[in-house]
């Protein structure tokens, strides 16, 4: 939000004018505002070299993650030229890339309690389409991201779960209200389940089920299915390496979709399946509030 950068831009000049470098990774940052925190580093190091004698000269990087879109301004390039030459190839490498998402947007419905139900639809139908196969289970662990914590509670309540249909259902709520033990011994049961990297992707998920007796108590129900669910607020959007089949999304804003979708798939190869629903409309708005 602005009154974020310009918490951010804030310490950014306070870290320039104590002749110390910054480093700003970011999947969304638009050129404007790259160029608005490199301006701002710029100013503080001034007042830094001024004290100092040092060159005002600010040193610039801008990088994706392929080697085609690493530039600077060595050869004295303008800033904005750096990071918007440099932003033209990471989206030149997008659109070569493989697709690793493929969203569909959901009708807008006008009640809660529809909600609930389109949610609970759209879980199923992601799960029915993404699912692995686990221990001779078909296991998926989704993602239904809510914006704000009490959507998000109210969400993990109101879900249906358990002996669900034909599938076993489990819900897990994460938000940042939670006392910090609680969220952080969350987080790392997600972390040991999500990340699915190397020869074994699947290897956390299958020990997340055993732990969880979740292998048994489907086969108990007769259930071949199983369906994780993790329904979080944005907590879940950064800072994490999480890796879901699947995310049912409020449409927050572009920023927060683009964020949250990049925890689908994340660790592994092109599956040619729709894997992410967004919501038809954000929820604060169905419900008559101010997003805010």
């Amino acid at each position: 939000s602005p009154e974020d950068i310009a918490a951010i831009a804030r310490l950014i000049y306070q870290v320039g004018a104590a002749g110390r470098r910054v480093i700003i990774m970011s999947a969304t940052m638009t050129c404007d505002i790259a160029l608005t925190l490199h301006d701002t580093y710029a100013r503080g190091w001034a007042r830094y070299a001024e004290q100092t004698g040092m060159n005002n000269h600010v040193h610039l990087l801008c990088t994706g993650d392929t080697p085609d879109s690493y530039r600077d301004n060595r050869t004295g390039a303008a800033a904005e030229a750096v990071i918007s030459d440099c932003i033209a190839h990471v989206l030149q490498d997008v659109t070569n890339a493989d697709v690793l998402r493929k969203t569909e947007i959901l009708t807008p419905v006008e009640g809660w309690e529809d909600l609930v139900d389109q949610i609970s639809t759209s879980c199923s139908h992601l799960h029915d389409k993404n699912a692995v196969e686990v221990a001779g289970y078909n296991v998926s662990f989704g993602l239904a991201r809510m914006t704000r914590i009490s959507h998000t509670a109210a969400l993990a309540v109101q879900l249906p779960a358990g002996e669900f249909s034909d599938r076993l259902r489990v819900k897990i709520c994460l938000h940042s209200n939670m006392p910090r033990v609680i969220r952080s011994w969350i987080e790392m049961r997600l972390k040991g389940a999500l990340t699915r990297k190397g020869n074994m992707p699947n290897a956390g998920i299958e020990a997340f089920c055993r732990e969880e007796g979740l292998f048994d108590q489907a086969a108990r129900a007769g259930f071949r299915d199983i369906e994780i669910i993790l329904i979080s607020s944005p907590v879940v959007e950064t800072g994490t390496d999480y890796d879901f089949d699947w995310a049912v999304l409020d449409p927050y804003s572009i920023r927060s979709l683009i964020q949250t979708a990049g925890r689908v798939r994340r660790h592994r190869s092109v599956h040619d399946a729709v894997n992410v629903h967004v919501l038809g409309r954000p929820v604060a708005a169905m419900q008559g509030g101010r997003i805010a």
